[in-house]
């Protein structure tokens, strides 16, 4: 999730291109302590809203991880993802006064309604990105759902419509699941054949490695917003995403010329034969401005009369012995 567009002039290897990605990772962590400009008191933290669930990473860390920034967007405005670090011995001590811990890193959760000791949770799984964000979802606000207040408004002109139609169509429910391509089936059923206009996320994901496994939580989290926020308008806009590190690469990546660099956006619609690439930056920002002047019909498409597919056919010998 980049904030601006950045040229990469690194070397085209996994472990490279995911540690130039993930400084640039947005952070929603709040820093809770004494020190810092931008801290909390760890009174502040506890006491600031107690209807928002709020979880405190004590670390020994002197900076924020990858791990812990993923899940701070992924979990923003469901709960408030905190850290202290323990080089802070001040407010530390306030939180030895009533419990002390044998070894760091740490982490408390304050459910909704907590204010104090009492009903402080501690984590005892592992601090990787499975395990916590499974945990964490039990404290978290749930997601919001749909806003329903169009039917509301117009009741007299449904009715109208129930009485000369006996069977309307009924909106589909929003799923927020952004669908992955992983082969030609799921190509051609969860874009190509999809009707209107398709967005495609690259993002690359290591899942043996926690950073590269947040860094792409934070894409999806990012996408999953913007879908919601175009079902609500109606926009008839598919979502799907494809792993850039995929081996074979996706030879459709080709076929469209998406950069190299990721997390990367462009948009097909397989039914009028055209594409287009997003050049700006991968945010909500960016995302959506790209995708307004798409529905707007404004901007140039490209053209393709090729089959987009996931892996290019073998040449067949022109010669044989």
């Amino acid at each position: 999730m980049l904030k601006k567009l950045t040229d990469y002039q690194g070397q085209r290897k996994a472990k490279d291109m995911v540690d130039f990605v993930l400084p640039q990772v947005p952070n929603n962590v709040q820093a809770v302590g004494s020190k810092g400009k931008n801290s909390k008191s760890l009174e502040d933290f506890v006491l600031a809203d107690t209807n928002m669930p709020r979880a405190l990473l004590i670390s020994k860390k002197s900076t924020t991880s990858p791990l812990l920034k993923g899940i701070s967007t992924e979990f923003k405005s469901r709960l408030v993802v905190g850290e202290l670090r323990t080089s802070d011995t001040e407010t530390l001590a306030k939180i030895e006064e009533h419990k002390k811990f044998e070894s760091y890193p740490v982490l408390l959760i304050f459910p909704k309604g907590v204010n104090g000791p009492d009903g402080v949770v501690l984590y005892e799984g592992e601090l990787k990105y499975k395990p916590l964000t499974a945990f964490l979802e039990k404290y978290a606000l749930e997601k919001p759902k749909k806003k329903n207040g169009k039917d509301d408004k117009k009741p007299a002109k449904e009715s109208k419509k129930s009485k000369s139609d006996p069977s309307p169509k009924t909106e589909e429910p929003f799923d927020p699941k952004i669908p992955e391509i992983t082969n030609q089936l799921s190509l051609q059923n969860d874009c190509l054949n999809k009707p209107g206009v398709c967005v495609v996320a690259v993002s690359d994901v290591e899942s043996e490695y926690e950073e590269s496994t947040a860094a792409h939580a934070a894409n999806l989290a990012v996408l999953e917003k913007i879908k919601k926020k175009y079902h609500e308008k109606n926009a008839g806009l598919q979502f799907a995403w494809v792993n850039g590190l995929k081996a074979p690469k996706p030879y459709f990546l080709t076929q469209f010329d998406i950069p190299d660099f990721h997390p990367a956006l462009f948009i097909v619609n397989g039914k009028k034969g055209v594409y287009r690439i997003h050049r700006g930056s991968f945010d909500e920002h960016g995302i959506e401005g790209f995708l307004d002047e798409v529905l707007k019909g404004r901007g140039r498409n490209v053209k393709f009369a090729f089959e987009p597919v996931m892996e290019k056919a073998a040449d067949n010998a022109k010669d044989e012995l």
